[in-house]
């Protein structure tokens, strides 16, 4: 089996902690002078170098042990404060040489001020952010979660996200030497329970969405999944974060019946357009026969050639620029491959993941 080529990294301040013992850039930190911190980082010996972080001496070091692949992608999870913006902005423009690609997520509600939302908004968002991901990058074998960084809660909802999305965790701390694997969690998620319910549980989905009505019928092993909000016109419910390990793991599991989009009408689709460039062996024949036989699909275009070593075969996801177009990949016998943009019906979050999972089942292997 292939390493995960896609991290997800909660991160935390350490790095902040390391910089202010450097009297050297002092003034860049004041003044939040990216570019310096930056060109001080790139001063030091490796990422693995104790000044570099948590965050970045525990990501190399899986790269460093083949724990995941050769030009990965980093995801950067970072808190709703000044500082997590910051220094996610850092290690984006650190790493970006050094990786294939880096993508920053801001965990809306993951914060220090209000316990209560950083509870209950901020660690679901989290939660919900990994299943995006894991969804984006075509399943959990193509993802690992390092849980080094960021608050200390984040470590035991990382252990739980693994068990239940079925992806490695991973943890470092700053006296081990190494990275250490979380073992698999005995957990069992009773999808018998969550179907029961589903209904129920997808209208409480979205991080702001209470329901005045408790759940239906014998719903006391439910109860577990949801946080009641005590209020003076009565009870509110909402979704706890392990239900919405347990939802998104549910959903992980069984997403394409749930929520594939409408075929387009014979109006939205259009001929697939492929720039006049020398294609891999097998391409144009893949991209018009996936854009002819998915039901869904308008249109196939050509990308421009960028960073061949990072394509794979078979490879679906979204990028955070433009979540709206899934991206394929193609790679013909002799390495050689080529991106294409994939134009769909889809018009939710939840759609475009079913979307992926779908094209990956259908044409993810040769």
């Amino acid at each position: 089996m292939t390493s995960p080529h896609h991290l997800i990294i909660t991160t935390g301040t350490s790095l902040l902690g390391n910089l202010q013992r450097e009297a050297t850039i002092a003034t860049a930190l004041v003044e939040r002078q990216t570019a310096a911190v930056v060109d001080f980082l790139n001063r030091q010996p490796s990422p693995l170098d104790r000044v570099c972080g948590a965050e970045l001496n525990s990501s190399f070091q899986l790269l460093e042990q083949g724990r995941i692949q050769a030009q990965p992608t980093f995801h950067f999870c970072v808190s709703d404060t000044p500082d997590g913006q910051w220094i996610a902005e850092i290690l984006k423009a650190y790493c970006e040489p050094r990786v294939a690609h880096v993508q920053v997520h801001v965990i809306e509600g993951l914060q220090d001020h209000d316990p209560q939302r950083f509870g209950g908004e901020g660690l679901r968002n989290l939660v919900r952010l990994c299943g995006a991901i894991i969804q984006a990058a075509g399943g959990a074998y193509s993802v690992a979660l390092n849980a080094t960084g960021g608050y200390k809660a984040q470590i035991a909802i990382a252990a739980l996200i693994g068990s239940a999305l079925e992806v490695p965790v991973y943890y470092k701390h700053e006296r081990f030497d190494s990275v250490i694997a979380f073992p698999p969690m005995p957990v069992a998620f009773d999808d018998a329970l969550i179907t029961q319910h589903l209904s129920y549980l997808l209208a409480l989905e979205d991080p702001h969405s209470v329901l005045e009505e408790a759940p239906a019928g014998e719903s006391a092993s439910l109860m577990p999944l949801l946080e009641v909000l005590e209020e003076p016109d009565g009870a509110l419910y909402t979704l706890s974060p392990l239900g919405q390990i347990c939802l998104t793991g549910y959903l992980q599991r069984h997403p394409v019946k749930h929520a594939l989009p409408r075929p387009a009408t014979a109006e939205e689709r259009k001929p697939s357009s492929l720039r006049q460039d020398h294609y891999p062996i097998g391409f144009e024949d893949f991209v018009y026969r996936l854009a002819k036989d998915t039901p869904y699909v308008m249109q196939c275009r050509s990308l421009p050639y960028d960073k061949q070593a990072a394509i794979r075969h078979g490879h679906f996801y979204t990028r955070s620029e433009d979540t709206e177009v899934i991206i394929g990949e193609y790679v013909d016998k002799n390495k050689f491959g080529a991106r294409f943009r994939i134009n769909t019906t889809a018009t939710t979050e939840r759609e475009r993941h079913a979307v992926i999972q779908d094209l990956y089942t259908r044409y993810g292997k040769r």
